[in-house]
């Protein structure tokens, strides 16, 4: 119980200016991610619907583990939806359903289980 408090409590030592410093670099830190994750689906697909929806779901994945997620992450995503989807249609339906779930991964949608 001890170590939770601690945990919970990591900023205590840190006067008010510094806090609103970390806050600002989080939200720079989470806009950069929201770029590159848009320059990188754009290189991916041209649909403009499942480029937007993209970065939706990196935002959204963002705000769930309240952190800045890496190119990396965002290159498995990719790279995700490229191996459980053939259309575009479906990779929107798996982005849609990741995002209303609270999902932090590109789950294939259920038909790709039924043809296994």
């Amino acid at each position: 119980v001890e170590k939770e408090r601690n945990y919970q409590n990591w900023d205590s030592g840190l006067s008010s200016v510094q806090k609103e410093i970390l806050k600002k670099e989080n939200v720079i830190a989470k806009a950069c991610a929201l770029t590159r994750a848009r320059k990188l689906i754009s290189e991916y697909t041209d649909n403009k619907e499942l480029q937007d929806l993209f970065v939706d779901y990196v935002e959204s994945s963002q705000e769930t583990i309240d952190s800045v997620v890496s190119d990396t992450w965002i290159r498995i995503a990719i790279e995700d939806l490229d191996v459980y989807n053939s259309s575009d249609e479906e990779k929107i339906q798996t982005i849609n359903n990741s995002i209303a779930c609270g999902y932090l991964r590109l789950y294939p949608p259920y038909h790709y289980y039924k043809k296994q």
